[in-house]
């Protein structure tokens, strides 16, 4: 991984901290992990703080700073790359659809997918078993993304860009 590349250790005390989640009740994880924080978040990135970036900067600037932004606020450096890079792909989608929903529903969907890994029973299968966990890995990175993109793309509407620099 590029992170534990530069940063030795840092990918490992991520895990760790992470640990904690499946101590805890799992449905409540799920709702809070899997729905609020993601309903709420995108309120504050895609809501807010696109829509103010908007009528000051271009598009593609405001697409790249809400998505660093995004990272930043997750307070890990393991945690903020992965969730900045997410939340260029959160932005687009945004864009593509118009919608707020589309990037709230890929959101969920990514929390409750990593919330079910980290707190459950399949997350302790599949870091035993590296051939599934590496064909969900290639599933998702080679067919559900490229096809998730394509269908935004072909779905998306026009984006109103009178208010942009």
């Amino acid at each position: 991984m590029v992170i534990d590349m530069g940063f030795p250790g840092l990918v490992e005390l991520h895990i760790d901290k992470m640990s904690v989640l499946d101590q805890g009740n799992f449905l409540l994880l799920l709702l809070s992990i899997g729905i609020a924080a993601p309903f709420i978040e995108e309120i504050m990135f895609r809501g807010l703080i696109f829509n103010n970036l908007k009528k000051v900067v271009s598009l593609k600037n405001v697409v790249l700073i809400q998505a660093i932004l995004f990272g930043v606020y997750h307070m890990s450096i393991v945690q903020g790359a992965y969730a900045a890079m997410v939340g260029v792909f959160l932005g687009v989608s945004l864009v593509w659809t118009g919608s707020i929903w589309a990037p709230v529903l890929i959101h969920a969907g990514n929390n409750i997918y990593s919330t079910t890994l980290t707190a459950s029973s399949l997350g302790y299968f599949l870091q035993h078993n590296h051939q599934v966990n590496g064909a969900i890995f290639l599933f998702s990175v080679l067919i559900l993304l490229p096809f998730g993109f394509g269908y935004l793309y072909k779905k998306r509407v026009a984006f109103d860009q009178s208010s942009n620099r």
